[in-house]
């Protein structure tokens, strides 16, 4: 299961500044894991270039920030670990597009990629680090109304 939740605001007709909170939730075998991104995003829509094969209504969109994961409890062979979790660095990258609904409204639809720098996974139980070097990478496509004074 996959939720997102963001806000902003127009800086100008092309331009918004922004945040995102994408969430991605996965149980298997008695154990949930989640991922997050949290960033602060900057979105352009693409006007006055459809002479150039640019559809008009584009959005362009990057962000930055935080990265999470936690698991529940993992079971491998030799080992059963409480939960996991940890912290890093994030990024986003995607494409949408805007379709005009009325003076206010628009139907956007969007593709992102997100990418998590997580780095160390310590367990919940406080045994230290379970293990290095931890990276998350997955796609969000999402369909929402966005809002325009």
């Amino acid at each position: 299961m996959t939720a997102s939740v963001k806000a902003g605001t127009f800086l100008t007709r092309s331009l918004r500044l922004g945040g995102a909170l994408d969430t991605w939730v996965h149980s298997h075998d008695g154990a949930t894991e989640d991922m997050a991104n949290a960033s602060v995003t900057l979105s352009y829509a693409v006007h006055g270039l459809s002479d150039f094969f640019i559809p008009e209504g584009l959005i362009l969109v990057g962000g930055i920030g935080l990265s999470t994961y936690h698991s529940g409890i993992v079971r491998h062979v030799a080992d059963t670990v409480p939960g996991l979790a940890g912290t890093g660095w994030g990024y986003s990258f995607g494409l949408g597009y805007d379709l005009r609904l009325s003076k206010h409204a628009l139907l956007t639809a969007s593709g992102s990629h997100l990418y998590g720098k997580v780095g160390d996974l310590h367990r919940t139980d406080g045994r230290g680090a379970y293990t290095t070097g931890w990276k998350q990478d997955y796609f969000d496509l999402v369909l929402a109304v966005t809002f325009q004074p």
